[in-house]
């Protein structure tokens, strides 16, 4: 079930209106002291029924108003400040969504790098979060060629478990930290983590 519908139907069974969860997220802006809390009815339509992933204030408000866990509504992974394996699609200290109820490849029907679906993988030692294919039981995570980084591959379930599917990205546009270094593979300590 798509994350927006799921929301949709938990505040229909509280008996919230798009008005009732907008006063609810003013009252939370306010105790809070930050205008970010604020959700407006736009807004929420927009995640319920367009597929608009929310930032994390605004998932903060939905759960706060829904009485959820966060994490019962969207995983969110981050992706290391020195993991640079799909640069620049991905850039250092991005966070991405991640849709937990799609557990399987799918490397076929994409035209471009941005129609290609990105998985996050939970590995020995931390996760990954890219491009996959799979050769039997090989798991193979094919970085972006211009991030001078190798494939790396994972024997699949013993070394390597697909958490679900990257849905959407939250980056910083700008920075130094985000300038391709040549030459340089990435650390091998170095891995993206999923929310807690």
């Amino acid at each position: 079930m798509l994350p927006g519908l799921r929301l949709r139907q938990t505040r229909e069974r509280l008996g919230l209106t798009y008005r009732d969860v907008e006063r609810a997220s003013y009252e939370l802006a306010s105790r809070r002291g930050r205008p970010e809390f604020i959700l407006h009815i736009s807004r929420l339509a927009d995640i319920e029924n367009r597929g608009v992933v929310p930032g994390l204030h605004k998932l903060y408000t939905l759960a706060a108003v829904y009485r959820l866990n966060p994490l019962e509504m969207h995983f969110y992974g981050y992706i290391g400040m020195s993991d640079r394996r799909m640069m620049p699609l991905l850039r250092p200290g991005s966070i991405v969504l991640v849709d937990g109820s799609v557990r399987k490849i799918d490397d076929g029907d994409w035209m471009t790098e941005h129609d290609r679906p990105m998985y996050f993988v939970e590995v020995r030692g931390g996760y990954r979060c890219g491009w996959f294919h799979q050769e039997g039981s090989r798991l193979v995570m094919q970085p972006h060629p211009l991030s001078h980084c190798l494939p790396e591959t994972w024997r699949v379930p013993e070394e390597a478990e697909i958490v679900g599917r990257v849905t959407g990205v939250v980056t910083r546009l700008s920075g130094p930290e985000n300038v391709p270094h040549r030459g340089f593979p990435a650390e091998p300590g170095d891995s993206s983590r999923k929310a807690p």
